[in-house]
């Protein structure tokens, strides 16, 4: 018997991210946008009920939790990370960066973290 489809699997994102709560649709739209503008190659899409980026594979996501954002890398574990903004988890690849406000975000290294993982998604 096959799986059904997510009725969401490849729509756009921004509608998505509109009907966010107030406080992490905030956060939601500068990730967002700091990974578009970061990986301009990359396109958007809701997978698994989230945002995916993607490139020639699967390279970001934005997840919502209850009372924080992450934004995920697939190759996290091989993206450097001088300023140990990655949580800590026991994944062998991928890692996430966990935010609570708009305040925290980490543009900067958000922006370097997307460009790195553009970078290995060319060339693997």
């Amino acid at each position: 018997m096959a799986k059904a489809v997510r009725e969401d699997l490849g729509k756009p994102v921004e509608p998505w991210i509109r009907h966010l709560k107030p406080e992490s649709r905030t956060i939601v739209e500068i990730l967002h946008r700091l990974v578009l503008a970061s990986g301009p190659s990359l396109k958007s899409s809701l997978k698994w009920g989230n945002p995916f980026y993607t490139g020639n594979g699967m390279v970001c996501f934005i997840m919502v939790a209850k009372k924080h954002v992450n934004l995920g890398f697939m190759k996290g574990a091989e993206l450097k990370d001088p300023r140990k903004l990655f949580a800590v988890g026991s994944g062998k690849s991928m890692r996430t960066l966990k935010i609570t406000s708009p305040k925290e975000i980490p543009t900067a290294a958000v922006q370097a973290f997307v460009k790195q993982a553009v970078a290995l998604d060319r060339n693997p």
